[in-house]
């Protein structure tokens, strides 16, 4: 059994690793899993990112990259489907009317975090993460 920690990116690459090892073609990846920690102080992931953009974001992007040839595979066996990657989130991305914070990301200056902040931000990121996903393998006339 494989097991992943989304907001540890060294259990990612770990999972991803060894499922490549398999060989296995993989036909979907859904990217759901995630924390609203609401009213809670801020956390660090054990990489030090912030714990809504370290499980939310950074997780989601490592894993999507990591399983890329998996996904590959598993458009070319199925050609009249392809392969999928489907990014769930929320309209709480929103609640970033600003966009991410350029200056401090991480919210990590004193009194810029809320936890409200800082699950839109992440999933703003996931968002601007998929379309750009969509944008590079559809340049590169992708079946995923």
């Amino acid at each position: 059994r494989l097991w992943r920690d989304l907001a540890s990116l060294e259990s990612v690459h770990r999972f991803c690793t060894a499922w490549e090892q398999e060989g296995r073609a993989l036909h979907v990846l859904i990217n759901n899993a995630g924390i609203y920690a609401m009213g809670a102080p801020r956390e660090e992931t054990p990489d030090g990112v912030e714990m809504h953009m370290g499980a939310n974001y950074l997780g989601h992007f490592l894993l999507t990259l990591g399983l890329l040839p998996s996904l590959r595979r598993g458009a070319a066996a199925t050609p009249d489907f392809g392969a999928r990657v489907v990014s769930v989130s929320s309209c709480m991305h929103m609640a970033a009317p600003t966009g991410i914070r350029q200056s401090d990301p991480m919210l990590a200056q004193p009194g810029a975090f809320s936890s409200e902040l800082a699950y839109a931000q992440s999933k703003l990121a996931q968002i601007q993460f998929t379309r750009e996903l969509q944008r590079r393998l559809g340049s590169w006339d992708s079946p995923i």
